[in-house]
C-alpha cells in the first residue's frame, strides 16, 4: 500500500520513513521486547505476594496477552502460562 501511494504521489519520503520504521521495529524486537515482557510478567506474578492495583494488573495482562501472539514471547512466557491462567485470570473472571 505504501509503495503504491509513493508511485501515485511521487513522495519518496513516505517510503524512506517506512524503511526507518522497519529497522526500528527490528531493533526494538531484538533488544527491548524480552525485557518488557519479563517486567510485565514480574508484575503479574508479584500479585501472589503483594498488592497490585487493578489498572496495573489489567495493563500487564493486556500486554502479555498481546505478546503471546509472537513466538519469541510465547517461549518466554511458556513456564508461567498455567500460573497466569489458574491463579490470575480465572479468579478475576469469576469475580466479575
Amino acid at each position: 500500500m505504501v509503495d503504491s501511494f509513493e508511485h501515485r504521489s511521487g513522495n519518496t519520503r513516505i517510503f524512506a520513513n517506512k524503511r526507518s520504521l522497519d529497522s526500528f521495529f527490528r531493533e526494538f524486537d531484538t533488544q527491548y521486547s524480552a525485557a518488557l515482557c519479563n517486567s510485565h510478567l514480574k508484575v503479574l506474578l508479584a500479585r501472589k505476594t503483594q498488592f497490585v492495583g487493578t489498572k496495573t494488573l489489567n495493563s500487564a495482562l493486556r500486554f502479555v496477552a498481546t505478546a503471546l501472539g509472537k513466538a519469541k514471547m510465547r517461549r518466554l512466557c511458556a513456564e508461567h502460562i498455567q500460573t497466569i491462567l489458574f491463579e490470575l485470570t480465572l479468579p478475576l473472571s469469576l469475580i466479575s
